[in-house]
């Protein structure tokens, strides 16, 4: 037999030898269900979960993310998450005529940490895009994730924000970045030793073979016991008693200052992850604003906890220097708050989460920038 003979043949036969096995599982325990999410998702509608945070999967590319399809409490309030892990309504792809999308990447403050649906900057935002614009086709999508800094927002944008097709990218980031812990945001998603890409590697299977395969489903379970399931890498893994029901493929934000040794994104690749995020969305035809978040230190309020005064000002400097030297638009909320004279209870929830009328007002800010600039309430017309 020839060699390319032979090599078709192997290869029927491979196939025939797991379409065997494949068909008998199927027929025995029906349809593959085996998605990295199933499990979680059970545990925490059986009440697994907790009521201040939801649950947040490990994931290769961005260390963590939101459970997709999840409907839970955060903070006392309901929440929602679409297919895609996001706290937005579930929206095809592909554009409709005359819609117009808005990203708005960055933590749980874009999240929305503790506010109704409602009442949110995501849901806000549109409202007021919508009516100042003339186009009730006006999309806002919150990205955000609590816990992520500006490398998991920027790798975010690239895995799902790029589909999506945005004519306005928002980044409002900064507390994670500053934030000394044990680990390298860096480190962990892009490792220089070829451990990132292998994960990378093995979820991409994953996600292809799970909806479909009955035969790695069931070879999964055998070999990947619930207690043994977090994927995560030393301190992503979450132990607390509170979280043990859905502990396996779950990760939180590590971090004690006892043992945090660096920020988790330096200044310079905080800069870099802005330079990058601006060239993507020009890419992508997106216009692009920054908006600097305020802290209850900005009202007097004295919070002893990381990060610091002197940190926080060098990574807003960055911002500044961004949005003078590309032109980008900077919506600044320090001043806005400081100028409120509402103070630290109606504004924040705690040191760094705005209440729903601190939403309202970087809502009232954000859309008003975006409606000032021409060329970015351009991008909002039908």
């Amino acid at each position: 037999m020839h060699t390319r003979t032979k090599i078709l043949f192997s290869t029927l036969v491979l196939l025939g030898a797991l379409a065997v096995p494949e068909l008998a599982l199927r027929l025995w325990k029906g349809p593959p269900r085996c998605s990295p999410y199933e499990r979680l998702l059970a545990a925490s509608a059986q009440g697994g979960g907790t009521d201040r945070s939801t649950p947040m999967p490990w994931d290769p590319w961005l260390l963590w993310g939101l459970l997709p399809n999840f409907e839970g409490m955060n903070l006392g309030v309901p929440v929602k998450h679409n297919a895609l892990g996001l706290r937005s309504p579930q929206l095809p792809t592909e554009k409709a005529m005359g819609e117009r999308r808005v990203l708005l990447l960055g933590d749980s403050t874009l999240y929305g940490h503790g506010v109704p649906e409602g009442d949110t900057i995501r849901s806000r935002l549109e409202v007021a895009l919508r009516t100042a614009s003339g186009n009730p086709n006006v999309q806002v999508i919150s990205m955000g994730v609590p816990g992520y800094s500006s490398l998991q927002s920027l790798h975010q944008y690239r895995r799902l924000g790029r589909p999506l097709s945005p004519d306005i990218v928002v980044h409002g980031g900064i507390w994670s970045d500053a934030m000394p812990d044990r680990f390298e945001d860096k480190v962990l998603m892009e490792g220089a030793d070829g451990a990132a890409q292998v994960r990378h590697l093995a979820r991409s299977l994953e996600e292809r073979l799970a909806p479909h395969s009955a035969l790695y489903c069931n070879l999964k379970g055998l070999l990947s016991p619930p207690e043994l399931a977090c994927e995560a890498a030393g301190p992503l893994c979450d132990t607390p008693a509170s979280h043990r029901a859905i502990r396996f493929q779950t990760v939180s934000q590590p971090g004690s200052p006892s043992v945090a040794t660096q920020a988790r994104v330096s200044l310079a690749d905080y800069e870099g992850a802005y330079d990058t995020l601006a060239e993507l969305a020009q890419q992508d035809g997106a216009g692009m604003v920054v908006l600097q978040l305020a802290h209850s230190r900005d009202l007097g309020q004295p919070v002893p906890t990381p990060p610091d005064a002197a940190a926080t000002a060098a990574y807003r400097k960055v911002q500044r220097d961004f949005c003078a030297r590309t032109g980008v638009a900077c919506v600044d909320m320090v001043a806005d708050f400081q100028q409120s004279a509402l103070g630290f209870p109606a504004l924040f929830l705690d040191p760094v989460h705005p209440t729903a009328l601190g939403h309202a007002r970087m809502a009232e800010q954000l859309s008003a920038a975006i409606l000032a600039d021409p060329e970015l309430s351009r991008r909002l017309q039908p």
